[in-house]
Order: C-alpha cells, then structure tokens, then sequence
C-alpha cells in the first residue's frame, strides 16, 4: 500500500496560496468553515472530498487549482468582489480616523476650548467620508450588503444550551 499522497501538486498549490496572503491553517480553516485537520490533509495532497476542496479554493481566492496529470480544478468566484470589499475596508479606515479627530474636537469643545478652523475641516471630512462609505455600500445590490454588513458585525455565536428532561 502506498503512501504517497494522490495530489500533490493540488496540496502545493493550496499551501502556496495560503502561505501567499499571510493565513495560518488555523486561520483559513475558520474562514473556510473547514477542520484544520482537513486543511493540513488537503496541503499535504491527501484525497479530500470536492466540498471540502471548494470550501478551501473559495476562502483562498482561487479560481483554479492543479491536480496532477494535467488536470486542472476550474470555478468562479462568487460572493462579493474582493476590489469592493478593499474599497469598503478603506472607506471604513479613513471614516475611523476622521471620526476619531472629530471626537477629540468636540472634547476641546466640551472642556470650553473654542473648535479651529482645522478642526471644522476635519469635521466636514469625516461627513463627507461617512457619506461616500454608504453610497459605496449602497451601490451593491442587496445580498452583497447582508454579507458585507454580516461580516463587518457578526460574531460567533454559542447555541443554547439545551434544557435536560427531569425523569420522574
């Protein structure tokens, strides 16, 4: 009986993208919804299910994937456009800091000190950044927003514990 993994070529090319955008197998199993025993198996070439190799392509990115024998594995990307997802992240990083100098402004204004003219700019801005932010989120059609929206607030969440039956 062999030992050798089936897919190797599949396994590095999984690694290599991985390793590429900075994730730890830990990290790409989370966003996968994959085990990290079956990240590790897949990165090794091991013989995982089509499910388990979407899962992991689509986390990745990946539109295409080597198997060896020159076979190839080929898929969209669906979901949101990761370009839109860069242009709200930065959107949301540039609101954050106007935001943040805005409420150091309206301290200054709380302890008595009169706002500069700087500070009235910084305001404008931080309207004006807020404003392009839900014009941007706007623009994606509805489903695009829910997963974006889910994204930015959802956590994790523990079921319920379930309640024991008292025998009698």
């Amino acid at each position: 009986m062999s030992t050798l993994a089936p897919f190797p070529e599949f396994g590095a090319a999984l690694k290599r993208t991985r390793i590429d955008r900075g994730l730890s197998q830990a990290k790409l199993a989370k966003m996968s919804g994959v085990s990290r025993r079956h990240c590790a198996d897949a990165e090794t070439g091991a013989n995982v299910t089509l499910l388990i190799a979407a899962k992991l392509m689509r986390a990745l990115q990946m539109t295409s994937i080597p198997l060896g024998d020159q076979l190839t594995i080929m898929g969209k990307r669906e979901g949101v456009d990761p370009a839109v997802l860069v242009r709200v992240a930065d959107d949301l990083d540039q609101v954050a800091a106007a935001v943040e100098k805005t409420s150091g402004t309206l301290r200054a204004y709380a302890d008595g000190r009169q706002p500069t003219p700087e500070d009235d700019r910084l305001s404008a801005r931080a309207s004006d950044l807020l404003r392009d932010f839900t014009a941007d989120v706007r623009s994606l059609d509805l489903a695009m927003q829910v997963e974006v929206l889910e994204g930015i607030t959802t956590t994790k969440k523990k079921p319920p514990a379930r309640k024991r039956r008292q025998t009698a």
